[in-house]
């Protein structure tokens, strides 16, 4: 319950109000989690459940997979199973971040407990790691990624496998890797990368089974399947870019700088995590780059950095060796994090406002890499291993006083949740209030003139996030681009739209119980005078083409 009381702390109560999704559509923090939230209902709208995740009514009339949204294709397809039961509005971002923190919280003490068996030990490292900043930033700008709790379960799952092998281990792995896949894709070779370790370090411990290299490769198997039946392969490797422009700024572990809204206006879009650090300067591609620690787990590392060369001095002889058996026993495990590292901050790379250098890659390589070309994310499990450090040497204090080892963890959370607490007063003040959609006379009044017509066709490329989750929370299936990987299916309805408007100008209408809108009012004039069964009218900023047997107003679920 502890994760939960940390939730409430930050957020309070009101975003676990499954009906109330005016702060979605106002954009918090960006548009990314109306886009979410618009995949859901547009899944929830869809005739069918197969194949997962596909809903007819977005990318109208082609259809597309909402889980090309972002949207955590598993949680949408449990609630859409639920759909008969489920309340007319039903927002489950606020119910998912709770259940993440609580979940942080019991694999975080499953972590610790692996170094220590003190109960109040585990309980106050657990949580430090629910007051990890890269978690709480997650929570609502991207609910999608913050599931964080995978990681420190795959990290426990690695670690208990090397203790004490059991079969298990690597069953839970494969399980934990192919849920990746169904939460978001930015997960899996982070648990992929524990589990090759798990797998690579058991075989020079020679602890490796014949069932773990099976698991192994089933796991592979499995995630490439699940991404195949939720339309994620669909995309390809030509279809998004962009590795090195999201990279990893040299600063990220003590920059306590986040993006706010409007965060693409110069001057603007900066959210302070810390009261005792200042914020440092980005270069431009650094946008994924946050990887604040907090001030009390730097404090503890700094510790740990002091103790290490104490130590160095006073044992030269056998540090060298602790140091060493603990490579030979975690080698790969080591080159995962390191490797993650590398790729986080890319092949440009920046310290401050400075790009130090770009890196030529060939273009294929530029590719595969852009398929998590967000590399900041990765570096996650580098993040949470340096929070473990943190934790876990400060066991070593005292061991005949253990006390001394648990008033240390606990300044360590004091100093962490100081260090948080204006940004906790900034999230927790954006929920202090229900605020109603800023934007909502425009969507009312395009679906109050649809009437019976259950199609918004635009005859211009849009993207509107808002407008067309508002459409479809109205029963009214659009054309509106909601996918965010560069021009994946852009070709295909520009085409339609294209052909669509000569199809119009011609006389002909092309789809039935449909509207048309646009904002250029000559194309409307010259459409209206060429379709005999369409009249003009205009609602929320376009000119409305609208059937002649259309009537009556089409009624808005508050």
């Amino acid at each position: 319950m502890a994760g939960a009381a940390i939730f409430v702390l930050i957020y309070g109560t009101l975003p676990l109000d499954v009906t109330y999704d005016s702060w979605i559509f106002n954009n918090y923090i960006e548009t990314d989690i109306v886009q979410r939230y618009a995949g859901w209902i547009a899944y929830r709208n869809s005739s069918t459940v197969l194949p997962f995740t596909f809903s007819d009514v977005i990318a109208w009339p082609f259809g597309d997979y909402t889980s090309l949204t972002d949207g955590m294709p598993l949680i949408i397809l449990i609630f859409k199973l639920l759909n008969p039961i489920l309340p007319s509005v039903f927002q489950f971002c606020g119910i998912v971040c709770l259940f993440n923190m609580m979940m942080q919280a019991v694999c975080g003490a499953k972590l610790i407990s692996l170094f220590t068996q003190d109960k109040l030990q585990q309980f106050i490292g657990s949580m430090i790691f629910c007051f990890s900043p890269v978690l709480i930033e997650r929570f609502f700008r991207h609910t999608s990624l913050s599931f964080h709790w995978l990681i420190l379960l795959a990290a426990y799952l690695y670690f208990s496998g090397l203790k004490n092998k059991r079969i298990s281990v690597a069953i839970n792995l494969s399980v934990l890797a192919v849920m990746s896949v169904w939460i978001h894709l930015y997960f899996t070779p982070m648990i992929i990368g524990f589990f090759t370790a798990y797998i690579a370090d058991s075989f020079l411990q020679r602890k490796l089974k014949f069932s773990d290299i099976a698991l192994y490769i089933a796991s592979f198997a499995f995630c490439f399947l699940s991404a195949k039946a939720l339309g994620i392969l669909d995309m390809g490797m030509g279809n998004t870019s962009g590795y090195g422009y999201m990279g990893m700024n040299l600063n990220a572990l003590f920059n306590p700088v986040s993006l706010d809204s409007d965060w693409w206006v110069p001057g603007k879009g900066k959210l302070d995590w810390s009261v005792f650090l200042p914020m440092r300067a980005l270069a431009e591609n650094n946008i994924e780059s946050f990887n604040y620690l907090g001030f009390g787990v730097l404090l503890s590392l700094a510790v740990f950095v002091v103790r290490f060369i104490t130590a160095f001095f006073r044992k030269r002889t056998a540090l060298p060796q602790v140091i060493k058996g603990f490579i030979s026993m975690h080698l790969f495990l080591c080159l995962f994090l390191i490797f993650s590292t590398v790729f986080a901050v890319s092949n440009v790379v920046c310290a401050f406002s400075y790009v130090l250098v770009r890196i030529p890659l060939p273009d294929i390589v530029v590719q595969i890499c852009s398929a998590f070309r967000a590399s900041g994310r990765l570096f996650w499990s580098v993040n949470y291993m340096l929070v473990l450090l943190a934790i876990v040497h400060l066991v070593s204090l005292k061991e005949d006083k253990k006390y001394i080892a648990t008033i240390a963890m606990a300044a360590v959370l004091i100093v962490q949740v100081a260090d948080l607490s204006g940004i906790i007063a900034v999230k927790r003040a954006g929920f202090a209030t229900e605020h109603v959609y800023y934007n909502q006379t425009v969507a009312d009044q395009i679906v109050q003139v649809a009437g019976e017509n259950d199609v918004a066709y635009f005859l211009e490329f849009k993207d509107d996030r808002s407008l067309c989750g508002q459409l479809l929370k109205n029963g009214i299936s659009n054309n509106l681009w909601l996918i965010n990987r560069d021009n994946y299916g852009v070709d295909k309805q520009t085409a339609l739209i294209e052909q669509t408007r000569a199809t119009l100008l011609s006389g002909d209408i092309p789809f039935e119980n449909c509207i048309f809108l646009t904002t250029d009012y000559q194309l409307a004039q010259k459409i209206v005078q060429s379709c005999a069964g369409l009249y003009l009218t205009e609602a929320g900023g376009h000119y409305c083409l609208i059937p002649l047997q259309s009537s009556g107003d089409r009624y808005y679920e508050e």
